[in-house]
């Protein structure tokens, strides 16, 4: 995560880079992107506090979503996710969505895994109160 001035564009701008590099705010006032970027680092800290507790307690408040802690789920159905993967020896994250499409990600340890599933799981549970 962090931030440049961009003298193409002649913007500041934060980004987050990982699995998905991407640019996550732009603006001509650097203190905007600052504090986008501030929201960011903890956002991302939160994610990391006792994430499977969190689960399990939006796990009983979501419509519709099944959530599968530590075991895969076939077939395409509507579900969020994680397992392991004997054969490649990797945690796996899915997020199967109401169209058939899924979404896999591969991770070396079982907590950052769970850490991607409580994002799902949080967007998920966000989008159904609005």
């Amino acid at each position: 995560m962090g931030y440049y001035f961009d003298e193409k564009d002649k913007l500041w701008k934060s980004y987050v880079c990982g699995k998905f590099g991407f640019i996550c705010k732009k603006s001509k006032n650097e203190i905007d992107v600052i504090e986008d970027l501030y929201n960011g680092v903890c956002e991302e800290a939160e994610a990391h506090e006792n994430p499977l507790e969190k689960i399990k307690e939006i796990k009983s408040k979501l419509r519709s979503v099944p959530i599968f802690l530590n075991a895969p789920c076939y077939g395409g159905a509507y579900a969020i996710g994680y397992f392991y993967d004997p054969e490649t020896k990797r945690w796996v994250t899915y997020h199967n969505d109401e169209r058939g499409s899924s979404l896999y990600c591969y991770y070396d340890c079982e907590e950052e895994a769970i850490v991607e599933v409580y994002k799902m799981v949080s967007v998920e549970y966000n989008l159904q109160q609005h």
